[in-house]
């Protein structure tokens, strides 16, 4: 099949983020399925890649979104990517289309009037952001990131939503690591930064590793900056691509969202699973989907609970060793189970969407020329 997946967002090289990151694995694991895949994506106001879009633009009439490969797969950029499907559909002509991330209901909508069948991919609960009001299609189905995104998304709006949790390419990720720091990611008030520093006073003894964030504006975490740089033990990193230059020095991973902060839900946790594949156990909040991403990989602390219950975690991992190991051993044990090994993950979706477009209704037989997800599937390949 020919699969492309569509974003408002920016898209890497130009921005990291979690969604993006698992944008990019679907690429990788789907081409070694033997599919061909494309991304439409928003680009950036600047940039070396954004002046040699916009000059193919202006040297090609009629392009107003032309692709670059830079990935390994072909990624159309332009403005307004919500403006650019009919082009990008024709240019590429996909089977399917994964609506992953920024305004997916609006990205949705303009693909099902090209007639092409789209997978909304729920990655949050926050419904404002989602570029319109999610509800039952025809030729749209939707897939939750997590039981918990799931289960809002079928109270609230009678979505049935299969579930995919976000895939993470192992070897993309696995380290050995020298087990010297207290890793936290992206530094949002909303994701607990100040319990994170809280914690960093309280433990001298311990370094703590801050990693920035691609997309935070510095006056947001302009007060965190300062106050971390009166802390000898804390070092506040730039964010990376590799993550694993992260993970490589990790003894435990803090995800304290939420704490202070209701507003804020996590849908999944993508973090907790990245650290987990080289045996990092992760200390999170209760904060929606972070539960089932850490499970007994770790320790869960109810969202609002005192900073003592963070501190004695902390505590316990860091200076129980045999404490650490028992957690270390299921956290790698967790990052290894079956239903998020990603290729698993990802034929078991495809086999879903066969069963939801491939079968016509009671009663009609499939058209000649219509699209054949089903004997797709089995191509020569695919396993």
């Amino acid at each position: 099949m020919r699969i492309l997946m569509a974003t408002s967002k920016l898209y890497p090289p130009q921005f990291y983020g979690g969604a993006e990151m698992s944008t990019h694995a679907m690429c990788l694991l789907l081409q070694g399925m033997g599919h061909g895949v494309a991304v439409l994506a928003a680009l950036a106001p600047k940039g070396t890649l954004t002046l040699r879009n916009r000059l193919e633009s202006r040297l090609r009439s009629g392009l107003d979104f032309p692709s670059d490969s830079s990935l390994g797969y072909p990624v159309f950029r332009g403005w307004q990517p919500t403006q650019g499907v009919s082009e990008v559909a024709e240019r590429f002509a996909p089977d399917l289309v994964f609506a992953q991330s920024g305004q997916v209901v609006a990205m949705a909508e303009a693909f099902e009037r090209q007639g092409t069948p789209v997978c909304v991919f729920l990655r949050h609960t926050h419904v404002q952001h989602l570029g319109g009001t999610v509800r039952a299609r025809a030729g749209v189905r939707h897939v939750a990131n997590s039981q918990h995104t799931a289960a809002f998304y079928k109270q609230h709006f009678e979505l049935d939503c299969a579930v995919m949790t976000p895939p993470v390419i192992a070897a993309h990720y696995r380290t050995v690591t020298d087990g010297s720091r207290v890793v936290y990611i992206n530094p949002s008030p909303m994701k607990g930064v100040e319990v994170v520093l809280a914690l960093a006073e309280q433990r001298p003894d311990i370094g703590f590793d801050i990693v920035d964030s691609w997309t935070l504006p510095g006056h947001v975490t302009a007060p965190a900056r300062q106050r971390a740089a009166r802390l000898p033990n804390v070092r506040w990193r730039s964010a990376v691509a590799d993550m694993r230059q992260v993970y490589q020095h990790a003894k435990l991973v803090l995800m304290p969202s939420g704490v202070g902060h209701p507003e804020w839900v996590e849908a999944w946790g993508r973090v907790a699973t990245e650290a987990q594949v080289s045996g990092i156990p992760v200390i999170a909040s209760s904060s929606g989907g972070l539960p089932e991403a850490v499970g007994p990989g770790g320790v869960v602390i109810d969202v609002d609970a005192p900073l003592a219950a963070w501190r004695s975690a902390v505590d316990r991992l860091w200076d129980d060793s045999a404490a650490y190991a028992t957690v270390a051993s299921a956290a790698l044990q967790h990052a290894q189970r079956r239903n998020v090994h990603p290729q698993r993950q990802l034929l078991g979706l495809l086999r879903t969407l066969g069963l939801w477009f491939g079968t016509p209704p009671a009663g009609q037989e499939r058209q000649p020329g219509s699209r054949d997800f089903d004997s797709r599937l089995t191509m020569p390949g695919y396993l």
